[in-house]
């Protein structure tokens, strides 16, 4: 099975280009490689970025985002609920 890798942006900015199409990811930001992606990663002239990456099976990589995807709706319905405002 082919692994999936998540790129976090810690600092800096990445250039994260999946497939041609081009992602400026800040610091917090998730990119995401799914089998059969083609990648690679810029980091802008005179910039440095430190990101951390994660390598996973295919089929665990799904499960995770399953699962980060349903706490997040949790956490939004939460945090909406309670008059917290989540927005970056």
């Amino acid at each position: 099975m082919n692994p999936s890798k998540f790129s976090i942006v810690l600092s800096g900015t990445l250039g994260h280009e999946v497939n041609g199409e081009l992602y400026m990811l800040k610091p917090g930001m998730v990119g995401i490689l799914r089998p059969g992606d083609k990648m690679r990663h810029i980091v802008p002239k005179g910039e440095d970025a430190k990101v951390l990456v994660i390598w996973a099976q295919a089929g665990e990589a799904k499960r995770n985002l399953d699962n980060t995807a349903s706490l997040w709706r949790r956490a939004a319905a939460a945090s909406s609920s309670s008059g917290v405002n989540t927005d970056n």
